[in-house]
């Protein structure tokens, strides 16, 4: 039996949905245990709470920083070569 071009249109889009919930959730547990991991070595190498959490919030923010400008570049990096490609 054929799935009409409708229910076709319908899977893909929950698809995406899922794919994209997916990408968040996977975004977000990363960014918690790679803040935690400095956290715990920054703890481990000086004894305070108080550094151990700083640490761990500046990189954060340093590495949140680098992963976007690393995802544009990529980014950028894919327009162009589908142009490239587009063009031939």
């Amino acid at each position: 039996m054929k799935k009409s071009k409708k229910n076709k249109s319908k899977i893909k889009e929950e698809i995406r949905k899922l794919i994209k919930k997916k990408r968040i959730f996977k975004t977000l547990t990363w960014r918690f245990i790679s803040t935690f991991t400095t956290f715990l070595i920054a703890y481990i190498i000086t004894g305070s709470l108080k550094y151990g959490g700083y640490i761990a919030i500046i990189e954060t923010f340093v590495k949140s920083s680098e992963y976007w400008a690393h995802e544009y570049f990529w980014e950028n990096y894919t327009k162009r070569k589908i142009k490239e490609i587009k063009k031939k």
